[in-house]
């Protein structure tokens, strides 16, 4: 980072994971102080953390990936010149034409995902393939005022993220990456079923018209 990015801060948000993450994060931070932890005690969920990780930072531009690595960190470069010609949000994307895929999911991932973004795009009407690959560039500003507007905790907070800053009128683009599946990620029917439950209340939360809101002055 430091030979391509020398102005960046990391920060890892712990998700009160019961490992040695949070004590090896530490001492690594000894070393690096332009690493950060926040180490929570009690499991928040995803979405959660990811809001918290961005409220906390304090770049002109702020990136939130997964800590499999699925996607290159080498990625930040194609994302930064779309922010740079115009773009506000940049969402990495595994399913656009140009994208790249070195290990591809089991088949029954690949189905799973594509009902997902079937249901998704019936619920909430974003033209966007992949809200869920966890790599997703946001002008400084930008991220702050979209995510002190999510609500949801779980898996689902990325179709929510993308729903608001649609609504706020911000200019989101979808890029092709390299990506790799990490055979450790698994996907459990509990987790399946909770993010359909907060895409229904994303869908409601449209129909109410809990997104129609005004963009803040940036």
């Amino acid at each position: 980072m430091d030979r391509f990015y020398p102005d960046h801060e990391i920060i890892v948000v712990n998700d009160g994971s019961t490992d040695q993450t949070a004590a090896q994060i530490r001492n690594i931070i000894k070393s690096n102080p332009k690493i950060a932890l926040i180490d929570n005690q009690i499991n928040r969920g995803k979405g959660a953390v990811v809001k918290q990780g961005i409220l906390s930072a304090k770049g002109n531009a702020i990136l939130f990936m997964d800590a499999d690595g699925s996607t290159a960190i080498d990625s930040l470069t194609t994302l930064l010149s779309h922010l740079n010609s115009g773009a506000d949000v940049v969402i990495s994307s595994r399913r656009v034409k140009g994208a790249e895929i070195i290990n591809e999911q089991p088949t029954y991932r690949i189905f799973l995902g594509w009902i997902f973004r079937k249901i998704t795009q019936w619920l909430t009407h974003l033209d966007i393939i992949d809200t869920q690959n966890g790599f997703k560039l946001f002008r400084g500003n930008v991220a702050k005022e979209i995510f002190s507007k999510v609500t949801i905790n779980g898996w689902a907070f990325d179709v929510e993220a993308l729903v608001v800053a649609n609504h706020l009128g911000f200019i989101c683009e979808e890029v092709p990456i390299v990506w790799q599946n990490d055979s450790r990620s698994k996907v459990k029917l509990v987790g399946m079923i909770r993010m359909l439950a907060d895409l229904i209340r994303i869908s409601i939360n449209l129909r109410r018209g809990a997104y129609d809101m005004s963009r803040a002055k940036l």
